[in-house]
């Protein structure tokens, strides 16, 4: 057994947080479009879009070199950008899915677990309950709207 005083004076250098929720063997255009649409307003991407994507693709790029492979052969920058344009729609269908929970007030939001237990039961319970909070919910319809025109412009939809 070690004893773990001796290893006090060494202090973590960085805290990384591994979110393994929606795991799945897929293209990296997957995890950027989710976060692009997910987690950023309109504005952001009007002034950082191409930067997010080129910071992405540098900590993609290194991680890979990293793991002893080579980007410019396994995954070059051209073929992110070709799948962004292939598989962005999955960002506006995850917008269409979480904007809403996300823009609403946390007292607003609906009983989770009657959802779980009647959606098999009725499927339009869940459909109800996500319509009734979009339906009042400004915050919402800007950053659909935004979302969605950006998608336009971008080549995804």
């Amino acid at each position: 057994m070690s004893d773990v005083s001796q290893d006090e004076s060494k202090a973590a250098d960085e805290i990384v947080l591994l979110d393994w929720q929606i795991s799945r063997y897929c293209s990296p255009a997957i995890d950027l479009v989710y976060f692009i649409f997910i987690c950023t307003s309109g504005l952001m991407r009007a002034n950082h879009y191409d930067e997010l994507v080129e910071i992405y693709y540098e900590s993609l790029r290194k991680f890979l070199t990293l793991l002893g492979g080579d980007a410019e052969t396994q995954f070059p920058f051209s073929v992110l950008k070709d799948h962004l344009t292939k598989l962005g729609k999955f960002g506006i269908i995850m917008a269409a899915l979480a904007i809403p929970m996300l823009t609403t007030k946390n007292e607003e939001l609906p009983d989770m677990d009657y959802m779980a237990e009647n959606m098999g039961k009725d499927p339009k319970v869940i459909n109800e309950m996500m319509a009734q909070m979009a339906a009042s919910n400004k915050n919402y319809e800007e950053r659909m709207r935004a979302s969605v025109l950006d998608a336009i412009s971008y080549g995804y939809l």
